[in-house]
């Protein structure tokens, strides 16, 4: 038996900013009461900045606390305002693990629709410290679990097999902060395919939306796993059409244990406006980031292209120092897609094809 106390204070700064105070405590072993003093030095300082890619909407933050076994703790206590928007969430440093979630909303309050929704993948916090979490700012692509994450195991992205079984979940809008996604779309499809052959997925969902599984061959075979979603502008007017492949091999392991698969993701990050714009007629830096199984590895090959077009023509894009890209925006605005090739260093691939990545202004 364990318990888990969780509580919510929050109050409005002078500059009328929502400020949270959240404290978790867990008592293993017992039930009943107890009683804790907390001064301010032993809370983390989160500064959590939601961005607004249309305009016209809202957000709702909430940090919420996690049991010993990984479940978060729902709550009620979350902060709503007019997008963008600025809010500060201090939490208690006591070894609880704390996840931070975002949505943008539209509609009534009568009749919300909730547009988008991001996740900071739960972790502890140390007193003493500012964090930034920026929500809702691109580049919205795909995203796989981070070492140390959880995965599809506990609903979380990643893909795995264990026996003949693969499973997987491959959100396709994370924000350029790394915080996974999910959104509302216009299309969703998506494949799998075992040496040509389509491998029907058992829920009847596609992966970039959901956790599905598929019932694989046991012996050893290359696989070919596709998305492709896009989404109406007017909801979001950036990262209007994501695509991902990716091929790898893949034979029978114990059905007890599972093992993570070969596939990897390219994370774009560069300095946008909350509404995920950068300057026409200037240069831009983009950092990117290998995640997923490549991570932290040099890959056999990784080639950039970018298009001005949206996705009409592409031009070689080089990576400086391993890095970043460095982009000169036409000096007209308008919009910028991109795309990365990677080959690991077994021969399992990925491209990735980002349109409509941000947007250039005046």
């Amino acid at each position: 038996m364990s318990t888990t106390y969780v509580g919510a204070w929050t109050r409005r700064d002078d500059a009328g900013r929502p400020v949270s105070f959240r404290a978790a405590f867990e008592q293993p072993g017992r039930l009943g009461g107890f009683t804790a003093r907390t001064e301010q030095k032993q809370f983390a300082e989160v500064d959590v900045r939601t961005g607004v890619p249309v305009s016209g909407r809202r957000a709702q933050v909430l940090a919420s606390a996690h049991m010993p076994d990984g479940d978060f703790i729902d709550s009620f206590a979350d902060v709503r305002g007019p997008l963008p928007l600025n809010t500060t969430e201090y939490i208690l440093d006591n070894g609880v693990k704390w996840s931070v979630r975002a949505w943008q909303v539209s509609g009534d309050s009568d009749a919300p629709v909730f547009e988008s929704f991001l996740m900071r993948m739960p972790r502890t916090w140390q007193d003493g410290h500012t964090y930034r979490e920026q929500f809702n700012v691109g580049v919205f692509g795909p995203t796989l679990r981070g070492q140390g994450d959880a995965g599809p195991e506990q609903g979380y992205p990643g893909v795995i097999r264990y026996g003949n079984t693969i499973r997987a979940y491959v959100p396709v809008v994370g924000d350029g902060a790394g915080h996974w996604g999910e959104s509302l779309f216009t299309s969703v499809t998506s494949s799998l395919e075992a040496d040509g052959k389509q491998i029907p997925d058992k829920y009847g969902v596609s992966p970039s939306v959901g956790t599905t599984e598929y019932t694989v061959p046991a012996e050893d075979a290359e696989y070919r796993l596709s998305v492709d979603n896009s989404r109406d502008p007017a909801v979001y007017a950036v990262s209007t059409r994501v695509r991902a492949q990716w091929t790898f091999r893949s034979s029978s392991v114990p059905k007890d244990k599972a093992t993570e698969l070969p596939l990897s993701v390219i994370r774009f990050s560069p300095e946008l406006s909350p509404d995920s714009t950068a300057k026409a007629g200037r240069r831009l830096d983009v950092p990117f980031r290998i995640e997923g199984a490549s991570a932290g590895r040099q890959p056999a090959k990784v080639a950039f292209e970018v298009s001005y077009d949206e996705g009409a023509t592409w031009q070689s894009a080089e990576a400086v120092g391993g890095t970043h890209l460095s982009l000169r925006h036409p000096a007209e605005p308008g919009s910028v897609s991109l795309r990365a090739e990677l080959t690991d260093d077994s021969g399992n691939t990925l491209v990735q094809t980002i349109e409509r990545a941000y947007l250039t202004t005046r």
